[in-house]
């Protein structure tokens, strides 16, 4: 992971509090003769960690929901696939139930979910976790 990733208001998991966290602030975590190393700070300001103790929250189903997703099912036998719609923005998830497709674009991670959303609608993705 690589804070260019993120933006400000991207959902990650801290593992070392087992937590999903909201970014607030991606900055200098710390700095030595060598190298700087990014951080993100979350929790209303109170908490600081290197961006190498966050992961990327997996896309699923039930985040999708989250998001206020809904989906149609179609297809049939060995070729089924959904079809979700959050607020206009609709994409398929494959059959194996992990890739979700907009375009040429496969998104795997909740940020770059947000992030899609955002720069096709202008607005923040309302995600209640």
């Amino acid at each position: 992971m690589e804070a260019r990733d993120f933006r400000i208001g991207n959902y990650i998991y801290d593992f070392e509090t087992s937590k999903c966290c909201k970014i607030e602030q991606i900055c200098v975590y710390s700095k030595d003769s060598l190298n700087q190393n990014l951080g993100v700070r979350y929790r209303n300001g109170s908490f600081w960690t290197a961006i190498n103790y966050v992961e990327p929250i997996q896309l699923t189903e039930e985040i999708l929901l989250k998001c206020g997703g809904t989906y149609k099912n179609y297809g049939y036998g060995d070729s089924q696939w959904k079809q979700w719609n959050i607020n206009g923005l609709s994409f398929n998830q494959n059959r194996n139930g992990i890739d979700f497709t907009y375009c040429e674009l496969t998104i795997y991670h909740l940020h770059t979910l947000q992030n899609l959303y955002f720069s096709l609608k202008g607005e923040e993705l309302t995600i209640k976790l």
